[in-house]
């Protein structure tokens, strides 16, 4: 069981690459399939590991890894269909980028910031705010200009939520991260 959860973040990148590919050729139901699928392989990778306390060296490193290779795959679809805009998008990877870097140079003197709860959550809602948005477009064939009345409104909604969860994620871990005293 300890490699168990090694397993699923792999098959996670691989379900990454198969939803690019399954949405590139407009087989936006598959494309969907794959997300969920993987969205759900995250949840179970992390269940096993802590039950298992399989916690490895490879999926500190790439189980996130692999939740912001399947979430930017969604995004960058999106953006290039017109679904997203694309300063939500930037916006989600500069705070990826910042929270990544500040990490990394206050774990280069020594110090470990923790995965903080405002990141789970994040990574969540994201997943389910991708996944609504993946239903409107395979409801309007991936077509953007279909996503009118209530799922226009809809498809607003979900952007924001991804703007909003990223921004109250970011804000969250500068708080947290006492820049003062770990920089």
């Amino acid at each position: 069981m300890k490699k168990v959860p090694n397993i699923l973040t792999a098959v996670r990148i691989i379900l990454a690459a198969l939803f690019v590919y399954l949405f590139e050729i407009e087989a936006f139901t598959f494309a969907g399939a794959a997300f969920i699928i993987s969205a759900v392989t995250d949840f179970f990778d992390g269940l096993i590991a802590r039950k298992y306390n399989a916690v490895s060296d490879f999926g500190k490193f790439a189980d996130p890894l692999a939740d912001k290779i399947l979430v930017f795959s969604a995004l960058i679809l999106f953006v290039k269909y017109g679904i997203t805009p694309a300063w939500i998008v930037i916006f989600i990877l500069f705070r990826e980028f910042t929270i990544t870097g500040l990490r990394m140079v206050i774990s280069a003197k020594g110090k470990v910031i923790p995965a903080m709860l405002s990141g789970k959550i994040k990574t969540t809602i994201q997943m389910i705010a991708i996944i609504f948005i993946l239903f409107l477009v395979i409801d309007s064939a991936g077509d953007a200009a279909m996503m009118i009345g209530w799922k226009g409104i809809s498809l607003a909604v979900a952007n924001w939520m991804l703007f909003g969860v990223t921004l109250y994620s970011f804000i969250d871990y500068l708080a947290r991260l006492d820049l003062k005293n770990n920089l």
